[in-house]
């Protein structure tokens, strides 16, 4: 029996408010989830045989298509494993950029390079922006797909929101930054000292200070 996974249990929280078939899971989870739990289609499909193995869910086969799918619905033992891991700790969050990546190593490249870079940051924020604008639009008007949790929608789509425009916000920074570079090359390590002095300024000494106003 496969082990239970953070996705297993995204995936019960999306059985919690209604039934899905293992295809519209996986589309949901691109649709909602992909924010800050992106996975592999491949991945998704076979986890709700696993709930079931679990005795978490229930499945029942019904005509879509002309084929006989299975729809998933969540058990009593499943809303208990679900309340279950919501109450344990979260493990630390994780940030992955293949840009980001990149830049960290731009330095055995050119500027033009480093600059192409930061323009793809800037690029996927505010396009990623743009759909959760298109979310905050639907449920704004009352056609949010369940509006019952337009409350929780709307919190945590304003947390990937505020990460995106920080993205691009630094994206505005760094551009004008790397352009006052000679190169990316050691002629430009002295800037680096103006730009620890200028965030240990803009963002506090110690962690207990981040995020609070000045």
């Amino acid at each position: 029996m496969r082990r239970l996974s953070t996705t297993s249990f995204a995936l019960l929280g999306l059985l919690s408010f209604r039934d899905w078939t293992a295809s519209e899971l996986t589309k949901q989870m691109e649709r909602s989830l992909n924010f800050v739990w992106p996975r592999a289609v491949s991945g998704i499909y076979v986890e709700p045989a696993s709930l079931r193995d679990h005795g978490l869910v229930d499945a029942t086969e019904v005509p879509e298509s002309r084929r006989v799918r299975a729809r998933y619905s969540i058990t009593a033992a499943g809303r208990r494993a679900l309340l279950a891991w919501i109450r344990q700790p979260s493990a630390a969050s994780t940030f992955e950029s293949e840009s980001a990546l990149k830049l960290i190593f731009v330095d055995v490249a050119t500027k033009d390079d480093a600059l192409r870079i930061i323009d793809e940051i800037s690029d996927d924020a505010r396009q990623r922006n743009d759909q959760l604008l298109e979310i905050f639009a639907d449920y704004a008007e009352g056609r949010g797909a369940f509006p019952d949790r337009a409350h929780v929608v709307g919190l945590a789509s304003r947390l990937y929101h505020e990460h995106y425009a920080a993205m691009a916000s630094w994206a505005e920074w760094a551009r004008a930054e790397v352009e006052g570079w000679p190169s990316t090359d050691r002629s430009a390590s002295a800037h680096g000292r103006s730009i620890v002095q200028s965030s240990r300024r803009r963002f506090g000494s110690r962690s207990r200070h981040f995020g609070k106003p000045s």
